[in-house]
């Protein structure tokens, strides 16, 4: 449909009422994809019309599922319900509303979550009772971390999840822990996380913590103890910060800069130009607060404005936060100079250091590096 990866029958019609720019969702979704997610989902700016009758300018996206093209995790069956089979694959949400779900449970900490995935009518109690364990062991070891015990990392993989949060800082979501997804492969002793979903009160649209830009510390959600559980992920040990700013270097050289956001944004409100226009003559709020908005602007030029001094705004703001200068990121001349006869595998850090030689590609420990193979060199975030 409309170019998307996937051949699938279930979709989504978001209606972005209380996002006066109609955008939040679409640009959010284009730092994700700028941050090398694994999986974004794919999402159209569309007129809706119903028996002839205009209904508004909505956002066709991916609906949250498992499917080629989408979350793309091994099919399960109800005989898979021992062995390797029974380790994969799932898709689970962090999820404030588990409790109005078919299948889900709360942590001992009372986190809730909804199995996604197998499906309600399909899931099998052996099933079910994997995943509610393993979440609960990644719970229990997060509660532990600190400098001398980071062993959730064996639960989860930490570029996902600490994406996902950069992700969701710099667009400044307070949903950023009221839904999250992760999913799991068979075989895989981790979980991964994403897709990111849900962005209509980001980019500086929630009165209840309007503005970022007088912020000192991280928007973790209006959530409680899901973002407790995740500072302690997160930020356990200088380790940690320093991969975290590792993580930031890279993603702000795949594109994440004020100005080819701000440039994004542009495009898109190009792109909207005059479905906005009949989109605010069928519903009129352009001066009305609605949701949770923060402030009415009373023109959708001034709303499109307003989201890229945003962003100019909040990615000096993480820059800051994260202690992180902008410097282009190269190939030291260390590594340049190695020569074209490379035989094997040389992988060296972000210095130049050569930390390992030889015939496979090695175990790394999170972090940025820079691999040699066969002539050809490419760098690697762990």
């Amino acid at each position: 449909m409309l170019g998307s990866p996937a051949k699938a029958k279930n979709w989504v019609l978001v209606n972005n009422y209380g996002d006066k720019s109609l955008m939040r969702n679409i640009v959010a979704f284009e730092v994700s994809r700028a941050a090398d997610m694994p999986y974004t989902p794919f999402c159209k700016a569309v007129d809706v019309l119903v028996n002839g009758e205009y209904k508004g300018c909505y956002q066709l996206s991916d609906k949250i599922e498992v499917k080629k093209g989408r979350i793309e995790v091994e099919e399960m069956t109800p005989e898979d319900v021992s062995g390797e089979a029974l380790s994969g694959g799932y898709m689970w949400e962090v999820d404030s509303y588990a409790y109005n779900e078919e299948v889900y449970f709360y942590t001992n900490k009372g986190i809730g979550i909804t199995v996604h995935y197998p499906k309600d009518d399909e899931i099998q109690d052996a099933q079910f009772s994997y995943i509610r364990s393993f979440c609960q062991a990644l719970e229990n070891r997060a509660y532990g971390a600190s400098a001398f015990n980071t062993s959730w990392r064996e639960y989860v993989d930490y570029s996902t999840f600490a994406r996902y949060f950069l992700i969701n800082q710099l667009c400044g979501n307070p949903d950023l822990y009221w839904s999250m997804y992760m999913y799991k492969h068979r075989g895989d002793a981790k979980a991964y996380t994403g897709p990111v979903w849900d962005f209509d009160l980001a980019f500086d649209n929630d009165n209840r913590i309007y503005p970022l830009k007088n912020a000192t510390d991280y928007t973790y959600g209006i959530t409680g103890e899901a973002a407790t559980f995740a500072k302690k992920m997160l930020f356990p040990d200088q380790q940690a910060k320093e991969e975290m700013t590792d993580l930031w270097h890279v993603m702000r050289n795949h594109g994440i800069t004020a100005e080819k956001l701000t440039e994004y944004v542009n495009q898109v409100a190009e792109e909207l130009e005059q479905s906005q226009r009949l989109n605010f003559i069928r519903w009129p709020i352009l001066s009305q607060y609605v949701h949770q908005n923060p402030v009415a602007l009373g023109s959708f030029s001034a709303e499109v404005e307003r989201m890229k001094a945003y962003l100019e705004m909040r990615v000096t703001w993480m820059d800051k936060k994260l202690g992180y200068t902008w410097h282009e990121l190269d190939i030291p001349d260390a590594v340049e100079n190695v020569g074209t006869d490379v035989k094997g595998y040389r992988v060296y850090d972000v210095f130049g250091r050569l930390v390992y030689a030889g015939d496979e590609m090695p175990e790394l420990n999170n972090g940025l590096y820079i691999i040699q193979h066969n002539n050809e060199t490419t760098k690697l975030l762990q």
